[in-house]
């Protein structure tokens, strides 16, 4: 099993449904590719369970996107 740390913010909450979100009672989140993305080819999609909150930055997602196409990977929350 490969470990990539790595620490992030998550974006454009207001368009999805992270404008409701409260993270302050879940541990873990899921990140999915989002390859055809016209805005960016990096794309990471966040998800709490079947919800979809918001995006890592494009300014932090080029490695995270790179640990995707080769394993998964689970996000650790820091609710502070």
């Amino acid at each position: 099993m490969a470990y990539l740390y790595s620490a992030f913010y998550i974006v454009r909450l207001q368009y999805y449904d992270g404008g409701n979100f409260d993270a302050s009672d879940i541990s873990f989140l899921s990140l999915k590719r989002e390859p055809a993305n016209e805005f960016d080819g990096n794309a990471i999609e966040v998800y709490h369970k079947q919800l979809k909150i918001g995006y890592i930055p494009k300014v932090e997602n080029k490695i995270i996107a790179k640990s995707l196409s080769k394993h998964h990977y689970q996000a650790t929350c820091d609710n502070q």
